[in-house]
């Protein structure tokens, strides 16, 4: 397979990550039923996993496909080799440790085992199967039910006693299931999810998980239309997504929140973004989240980056033309290929019979500003990163790929230089303005950027000489 299907095209690396994913629950199963960590304390959690696994292929595949599923198997995978071990507390689990106020491994694993819960009463609602626990499952409210696309309300705490008849059996009746509002566009129903995020062990929530279902209605059609854009230029992002995704939310419009655009490699499947009301900002921002899921999964599969590059907030050490804090090489490794990602949609876009006016002049700034970053974000991946070989055809692809999209920009009648335009939180187009008041060309906005937030100075003067504003 050539490396320019690999990066954007190959989706075999996502059936490769959910195998993986099956096999460390397997492993985690096996070594509980073999070893008995809990003496005793995983009885239950042992019969719902036989149950769970006694369902046909259909309802295994929705249920382990929830992005809830993935949470759960990397934190027990985590635990349960800590506990083995007599390790302490593992990374992974550092979040959970502190939400239950526990340094203890093994009671972090007896809790986090009572979780599983949520995987068994969601494969005994997909399969309209009868389910009883042993003990109640006592959850915060609301909780998202696991492949349902509906979220349990009521009041702050619920305590699940099984499934029957199709339907919850709750201790109380104070409870409410509350179906998602859905996003439908060709044939695909994505669901509104706001309360995905409210994991315990996740130690996060995007702002979506504040709102309310009837908030996020209020942003269905804004997203179809968001999303139809993208069916329309390119639909084998869309087929992708549609593939891949689970979940979406829509968060409310707010500055300086750093989750108001969020996915994360530990919940794949999922994202949020901010709910700017223009179908263009909402087809940008899933084109950016969705492939960063992509980048994830393709470094799950096949390591791209070694050492101190894979880039915890400790190696924060990097200028990054996206950001105003340093970042670690990863955080520039994504941003190049997202960004690139977004350059293959915009050019689509501006080749369209009916981009005109603002819209046309916003494609064209975004077809200056984005070559530009890009290129600056790979220099700082080969001049600082350490990759693994696969790492280094990847780069070269991207590479490669950026000189093409360049050409197919200057091919477009694309200047050298325009002013730079911004879409308000209204939704509309507008020229960005200095804080002088006076107008800001793309390339003057990148140089003032890299001039105040390079601190170690890595970007080389020859870069900068070569792409600064020339005069008007």
């Amino acid at each position: 397979m050539d490396h320019r299907t690999r990066l954007w095209q190959d989706r075999s690396i996502f059936q490769l990550r959910a195998d993986r994913q099956a096999a460390a629950l397997v492993a985690v199963f096996r070594a509980l039923d073999e070893h008995r960590p809990l003496h005793g304390g995983e009885i239950e959690a042992l019969a719902l996993h036989r149950f769970l696994s006694g369902q046909d292929e259909d309802v295994l595949s929705d249920v382990l496909g929830d992005p809830y599923a993935r949470v759960w198997t990397r934190l027990a995978f985590a635990l349960c080799g800590s506990v083995l071990r007599g390790d302490g507390v593992p990374a992974a689990a550092r979040a959970l440790a502190e939400e239950l106020d526990s340094q203890d491994a093994r009671a972090l694993l007896r809790a986090h085992l009572e979780q599983y819960k949520r995987l068994a009463l969601a494969a005994a609602l997909r399969a309209d199967a009868k389910l009883e626990f042993t003990t109640p499952l006592v959850l915060a409210l609301p909780f998202a039910i696991p492949a349902a696309g509906a979220s349990l309300t009521g009041p702050p705490v619920a305590r699940i006693l099984g499934v029957a008849d199709g339907q919850l059996l709750v201790d109380g009746d104070e409870t409410r299931l509350e179906a998602c509002p859905r996003a439908c566009v060709g044939g695909w129903s994505v669901p509104l999810q706001r309360d995905g995020w409210r994991v315990p062990g996740l130690g996060w929530a995007p702002p979506a998980s504040g709102t309310s279902h009837a908030f996020q209605e209020s942003h269905r059609e804004l997203v179809e239309t968001g999303l139809a854009l993208i069916a329309r230029h390119q639909p084998d992002v869309f087929d992708q997504m549609r593939e891949g995704i689970r979940w979406i939310a829509v968060n409310p419009i707010s500055d300086d929140n750093p989750l108001n655009y969020v996915s994360y490699s530990e919940l794949p499947g999922a994202f949020a973004f901010q709910g700017i009301p223009h179908a263009y900002s909402v087809a940008e921002s899933s084109v950016h989240e969705f492939h960063h899921d992509r980048l994830f999964c393709l470094e799950e599969c096949e390591p791209i980056l070694m050492g101190e590059s894979l880039g915890t907030e400790d190696h924060a050490g990097y200028y990054s033309p996206w950001r105003e804090n340093l970042r670690p090489l990863r955080g520039v490794l994504h941003g190049a290929y997202v960004t690139a990602a977004q350059l293959r949609f915009w050019l689509a876009v501006a080749k369209a019979p009916d981009t005109k006016g603002t819209l046309a002049d916003f494609v064209m700034a975004q077809l200056i500003r984005q070559p530009v970053v890009i290129d600056l974000a790979l220099g700082q991946l080969e001049r600082h990163a350490r990759l693994t070989s696969e790492g280094a055809r990847l780069v070269a692809q991207l590479r490669a790929d950026l000189a093409a999209m360049a050409a197919e920009a200057g091919s477009l009648g694309v200047p050298w230089d325009a002013e730079t335009m911004a879409m308000s939180f209204d939704g509309g187009f507008e020229p960005y303005r200095g804080d002088d008041g006076a107008p800001v060309s793309v390339r003057e906005s990148i140089a003032r950027h890299a001039r105040e937030y390079d601190l170690h100075r890595q970007i080389p003067m020859n870069w900068l000489e070569a792409n600064a504003p020339r005069p008007r």
